[in-house]
Formats: structure tokens, C-alpha cells, sequence
């Protein structure tokens, strides 16, 4: 469950510390979007089901094309 990984919340703080100096670089919110589909996580929360993993990589497609049309 999410309690063993302690390491979380620094890595994500020092991400969104670092990112925003990098002006090609975006966060995505895949554990908001994936904390409202649990279906799309197996039992342990953490590696995607088939369907997990085609979200998430529309999500970054999406995310891209955002960054892409804003150029």
C-alpha cells in the first residue's frame, strides 16, 4: 500500500521544485486522475492494468499536444 513508499512526497516536491525551470518540461497529474479510477491500478495501487497504462499514455499524448499547440 501507499505507506511503504515513504519516498513519494520528497520525490514529487523536488519535481515540482525543478520542473518549472525547464521551459519544454510538464507535470502530469496522474495520481489525481488515477486516485478516481482505481480500476485502472492493480491490488498494490502501483502497476497499471492494461487499461492504466493506455490512460496514462493519453494523458501524455495529450499533455504534448497542449505544450505543442502552445508554442
Amino acid at each position: 500500500d501507499s505507506t511503504d513508499r515513504q519516498w513519494q512526497k520528497p520525490n514529487n516536491t523536488t519535481i515540482a521544485h525543478i520542473v518549472p525551470e525547464f521551459a519544454n518540461a510538464r507535470i502530469v497529474d496522474w495520481d489525481k486522475l488515477a486516485g478516481q479510477h482505481h480500476d485502472w491500478l492493480y491490488g498494490d495501487d502501483l502497476h497499471l492494468k492494461p487499461n492504466g497504462a493506455a490512460s496514462y499514455a493519453a494523458l501524455i499524448a495529450s499533455t504534448y499536444r497542449s505544450y505543442v499547440a502552445g508554442r
